[in-house]
């Protein structure tokens, strides 16, 4: 844990002790397990094999955003870092950041999600608002994680069923 984190052992022991103190036993056994798929002198991947990890994976530009505002470095850093995190198999680590960047807010705007006008268009009149409140709303689902749920919303939009 402490070579992967880059800390001494002493300070990984107090971290991993502070979470199952704080009743998130359950994540600390899970960073453990993840931590053993990467071990000391394993190699770090490259930063062009770290991207093809980020782009193979299921994280998108809006986390990588949420990410970089979150880690204060540029998007594809993140996306770097995202990649790195996955090669070591700490997938919770990620979904933790993820968590923290939304609890600061960290959202993307509607240009960054990667949805179009269009379907902005459909889901304004399916719902009676504008087309300004449907792209915050949109753009706010995708920031929380929802992409599905935002998918299937356009996808009803498209084909309502009567």
């Amino acid at each position: 844990m402490a070579a992967l984190w880059g800390s001494s052992v002493r300070d990984a022991k107090l971290a991993l002790a502070e979470k199952v103190s704080t009743g998130r036993r359950a994540y600390a056994e899970r960073l453990v397990a993840e931590a053993s798929g990467r071990q000391r002198g394993d190699a770090e991947p490259s930063e062009d094999a770290a991207v093809d990890r980020y782009v193979e994976s299921n994280y998108e530009y809006c986390d990588a955003l949420m990410l970089g505002k979150l880690w204060q470095r540029s998007a594809y850093d993140a996306k770097v870092l995202i990649g790195r995190k996955l090669a070591a198999n700490n997938r919770s680590g990620i979904e933790y950041a993820l968590e923290q960047a939304r609890e600061h807010e960290y959202f993307c705007s509607f240009a960054d999600t990667g949805l179009n006008y269009g379907d902005a268009e459909m889901l304004a009149r399916a719902w009676g608002m504008s087309i300004n409140e449907t792209k915050a709303r949109l753009a706010d689902k995708v920031s929380m994680g929802q992409r599905d749920m935002t998918m299937e919303l356009i996808e009803w939009a498209r084909n309502p069923r009567g």
